[in-house]
């Protein structure tokens, strides 16, 4: 990311130590969250503590491993492990004192306009960084390389869905969906092999013919429609409803 920015700062330092340690508080209980953070957010360059620092590269360290996050008592085991070897006392206390602070789920109301003012501002710095290197890029005439870096830094932190996975989504493959279809009237349409018996709900169905076959085209044009109608034991007609 970028190294300037306005009042000297260049991560979460004029916000303060609290904000700095919310958005750890944040990353830790939201795994949804923290999934689509983590592409925006550079530990090194956004938090100033280091017992903080400790504590995210370990997490997101474990994501990049594992594709998942690890649980809080499997994280306090690896910060323990970690600070096992470390003399610094001041360090283990810190990390103890903030992991059992978000064990308690201390100032959770706190976390929605934290994680908006994060993530905002670390998307900012990251399309910064990548408008600084474009232009030096443009300068050699490598206009192709622009392009991917953008689309990089637009693309990260975006919501996404892995999709169909066919060899780990076994339940899945087998489940049934019930479409509720609607059958249009028309035999051929309503075929199996064709609409499968209609429209279903959430589906559009678009009807398009060439030329001289028959489509209104006017709101005066007439149309011939045909009716099928029974007579009552009066006598009386009346129209049947298909």
């Amino acid at each position: 990311m970028s190294s300037t920015k306005p009042n000297g700062a260049s991560g979460f330092g004029n916000l303060g130590k609290s904000f700095q340690e919310k958005v750890l508080q944040a990353l830790l209980t939201d795994r949804q969250w923290a999934t689509q953070f983590i592409e925006v957010f550079s530990v090194d360059e956004c938090l100033e503590p280091i017992y903080l620092k400790l504590i995210a590269n370990k997490f997101i360290s474990y994501y990049n491993s594992y594709k998942e996050f690890p649980t809080m008592d499997l994280l306090i085991t690896i910060i323990k492990d970690e600070l096992s070897s470390n003399s610094d006392l001041v360090a283990r206390e810190q990390c103890h004192g903030f992991l059992q602070k978000v064990i308690r789920s201390e100032e959770m109301n706190d976390l929605p306009w934290v994680k908006e003012k994060a993530f905002t501002f670390c998307r900012q710095q990251l399309l910064k960084k990548a408008l600084s290197e474009s232009v030096d890029i443009i300068l050699t005439d490598k206009y192709e390389t622009v392009v991917d870096i953008m689309k990089t830094a637009i693309a990260a932190g975006m919501a996404s869905s892995p999709g169909h996975d066919y060899n780990n989504d076994i339940d899945a493959r087998y489940s049934v969906t019930y479409r509720h279809p609607i059958a249009t009237g028309i035999a051929q349409l309503d075929e199996k092999k064709v609409m499968a018996g209609g429209l279903g709900s959430g589906e559009i169905g678009i009807v398009v013919a060439p030329s001289g076959v028959g489509k209104c085209c006017k709101k005066d044009t007439k149309v011939l429609v045909r009716i099928k109608v029974e007579r009552d034991l009066n006598g009386n007609i009346k129209p049947i409803k298909l």
